[in-house]
């Protein structure tokens, strides 16, 4: 006898220790039910059975989150990455701001770079006014840890 349950959560992880960044993960889990003789009689015949549970998880990216409020969705991640690529190898535009918008998602951010005292910072805004400061270091641990939580990620579109 077989049989299968599936849960499905949303977890978020955060992506800098300091700031509150946050890759939202879709898991679903399933546990399938199975049941395999534990004794076996003199003649062959299954004297006893054990109900056992096999867990299976799977991980979609969901959505980025900055102070609870969205930034991006699974389908955007590589924009708001992107941006953080680039202002830590210096290709960014000092002059420019970087504007991401998703209007029917009502949701959305923009960067831009800012300077106090020769040091440079990255200036992300999401669209409802949640900011944060972020150094080329915070960008660096952000892009880092999303790679390795997205690299365990199946995409979205494929499921």
């Amino acid at each position: 006898m077989e049989n299968s349950t599936t849960k499905t959560t949303l977890e978020p992880i955060l992506l800098h220790p300091h700031h509150k960044i946050s890759m939202v993960i879709h898991k679903i889990t399933e546990y399938r039910n199975r049941t395999e003789p534990t004794s076996l009689e003199q003649n062959r015949k299954v004297s006893k059975m054990e109900l056992l549970t096999d867990a299976k998880n799977t991980y979609y990216g969901d959505s980025i989150i900055l102070n609870g409020e969205l930034l991006c969705y699974e389908s955007h991640f590589i924009s708001l990455i992107e941006i953080l690529n680039c202002f830590t190898s210096k290709l960014l535009d000092t002059e420019l701001t970087y504007k991401i918008e998703y209007a029917k998602l009502k949701a959305g951010y923009s960067a831009k770079i800012r300077s106090k005292k020769s040091e440079h910072y990255l200036h992300l805004v999401a669209k409802e006014g949640s900011e944060v400061y972020l150094t080329k270091y915070d960008c660096k641990v952000i892009v880092n840890k999303f790679n390795k939580l997205y690299a365990k990620c199946f995409p979205l579109e494929l499921a």
